[in-house]
């Protein structure tokens, strides 16, 4: 349902040039509901006109990607929620955009069980200039969970070419979510920055350090991991460093360990110090980790190896046992 009251007067053979008055517009339905006190318009042909301010209640996301006949975005987002601001249109390829987004929803799945990620509020401001977005969002508050940072991401008109930046004091996932994502564990809280680029929809490049207090994931104990991420051409590197790590036998990486490593005595746990690894990754299509290297209470234990792309699990581990004085 749209309304509003249009008024215009000139000749009609130059209708093309005569100015246009519409007030009182507004636009309701399933998008939401679109407002605006005034649309003054100079000539229709070329278009030109006074900035234009919108208010904006209940805007619908997936009702939107509907009118420009877009699907839905990717199949890791679940409902696209609503949005609540301002918008002012400066001229047809400038267009700015302040205010609040809520309900937007992230689809976790492992092991065939799904959790959702769900968030109440996203508030920050967006500008479409010439052809390219800039982002800021300055405030996010999940509906489980922690947020306090700032994210930046500049884009083309179609969102395929990307850049995105990421700042975080403290981050975390809702308690089922983490569950989910470590068999039963958790994930602690994040900081640090990250940065990413795509182009045409692909990952180009992924720079940044994440770090965590604590992450407990299938009976391993990690303290104080971090995370530095890096890339060279079409190598994705992940580097990972943990002060501490205690793996309990019983668990699935404990079973592999057994086979290899003979717990000592008194000890419950598997104990690892001072433990550094390298992933890498080819266009995410294969796995591989080099210069595993950890102390371990009868030395110095070493591993390299990885997947194939057809999955297969190579590699070798060796054990330099420290002699006793």
């Amino acid at each position: 349902l749209m309304s509003g009251k249009l008024e215009t007067a000139g000749l009609i053979d130059q209708w093309e040039k005569n100015p246009v008055h519409v007030s009182q517009v507004k636009v309701e339905g399933d998008l939401g509901d679109i407002q605006t006190a005034k649309i003054e318009i100079h000539t229709v042909k070329p278009v030109t006109f006074d900035p234009i301010n919108l208010d904006l209640h209940g805007v619908s996301l997936q009702q939107f990607l509907v009118v420009l006949r877009r699907p839905h975005p990717s199949p890791a987002l679940g409902e696209l929620g609503t949005f609540n601001g301002v918008a002012t249109i400066e001229e047809s390829n400038h267009i700015r955009i302040r205010g609040d987004y809520s309900g937007l929803e992230f689809i976790f799945s492992n092991r065939g069980s799904r959790e959702t990620q769900t968030i109440s509020l996203l508030s920050g401001e967006a500008e479409f200039r010439n052809n390219r977005w800039r982002v800021k969002i300055d405030r996010i508050r999940p509906l489980e969970g922690v947020f306090d940072g700032v994210i930046q991401m500049q884009a083309d008109q179609n969102w395929r070419d990307l850049e995105i930046e990421t700042k975080l004091e403290e981050m975390s996932l809702s308690p089922n979510v983490q569950a989910l994502m470590t068999g039963g564990g958790s994930l602690g809280a994040f900081s640090g920055k990250m940065k990413a680029e795509l182009v045409g929809g692909e990952l180009k490049s992924l720079e940044g350090l994440l770090k965590s207090d604590r992450i407990l994931v299938e009976g391993m104990h990690i303290e104080r991991p971090k995370f530095a991420f890096s890339t060279q051409k079409t190598n994705y590197y992940l580097d990972v460093n943990a002060q501490e790590m205690e793996i309990d036998p019983t668990s699935t990486p404990g079973n592999f360990l057994s086979k290899v490593l003979v717990l000592p005595a008194n000890s419950a746990r598997f104990l690892f110090k001072n433990t550094s690894v390298r992933f890498q990754t080819r266009h995410l299509k294969d796995l591989q980790w080099t210069s595993f290297q950890s102390l371990i209470p009868q030395g110095v234990i070493r591993s390299q190896g990885g997947w194939s792309e057809d999955g297969d699990l190579f590699g070798q581990i060796s054990v330099r046992v420290q002699k006793k004085e």
